[in-house]
């Protein structure tokens, strides 16, 4: 597929040359090549600038973009990212949602860097798009050490084993008249269908010893069989 996507990259840029006039080298279309080639994204992202210069084409061409970028997480690499979006996963939300299992024995990335992204990426999806600062909610997490949705419920889980909530809710910011947004976040996690895979793998306690809510609500038939695959490995 990279082949092909360099042929006719190549060939669409040797095309929009002819078309504005500029003449392009021998030379330069190898190089051309070789980079979409490897960086087949590139090619979108320079015909999407040079059309929007010369037309109004930004009011109905679609941003290739996404707020959620998988290479956001920690570990993953552009090779890495590349052999994902082969498997579907384009975006933060789609590693979140993933078949943990079917990404194992599909990509023959160590299993433990896998549930590590699926385990950002759960958190990530639920904390939304934000920018790089330094006050940001991903920010103030990682200063305590948080950076993983199963890390945010452990922690909050020795917590409350020493006494210490009220101090854990106020690490992130909460509007007056609000529930602390850390414990908003933290049953927005709950609900992924992963988390419980996530957790067994990682031999973390999949309760909270919190009012009546003892356990964490049933995962799907998905999360189950993902669960008793990763005990099994």
């Amino acid at each position: 597929m990279r082949i092909i996507m360099a042929v006719v990259g190549t060939w669409v840029m040797t095309e929009s040359a002819r078309v504005l006039q500029s003449d392009i080298k021998q030379e330069s279309l190898s190089v051309i090549g070789f980079i979409i080639g490897f960086f087949p994204m590139v090619l979108w992202q320079v015909l999407a600038s040079a059309v929007k210069k010369i037309t109004f084409a930004s009011v109905f061409l679609p941003s290739m973009a996404s707020q959620l970028k998988v290479s956001d997480l920690d570990g993953l690499t552009y090779w890495h990212q590349a052999r994902l979006e082969e498997e579907d996963i384009e975006n933060i939300p789609n590693m979140a949602t993933t078949d943990i299992v079917d990404i194992m024995l599909a990509t023959r990335v160590p299993p433990d860097r896998i549930v590590d992204w699926v385990d950002q990426a759960i958190l990530y999806t639920d904390l939304g798009p934000e920018s790089a600062d330094e006050n940001g909610r991903r920010a103030r997490l990682r200063q305590h050490g948080i950076r993983t949705a199963s890390a945010l419920i452990e922690t909050y889980r020795r917590s409350i084993e020493r006494g210490s909530q009220k101090e854990f809710q106020t690490i992130l910011e909460t509007p007056p008249g609000q529930p602390p947004a850390i414990l908003t976040l933290i049953d927005a996690v709950r609900t992924n269908p992963n988390l419980l895979a996530i957790q067994t793998w990682r031999r973390l306690p999949t309760t909270l010893p919190i009012d009546s809510r003892q356990t964490l609500p049933l995962p799907g038939p998905g999360a189950v069989a993902a669960a008793g695959a990763a005990g099994g490995v």
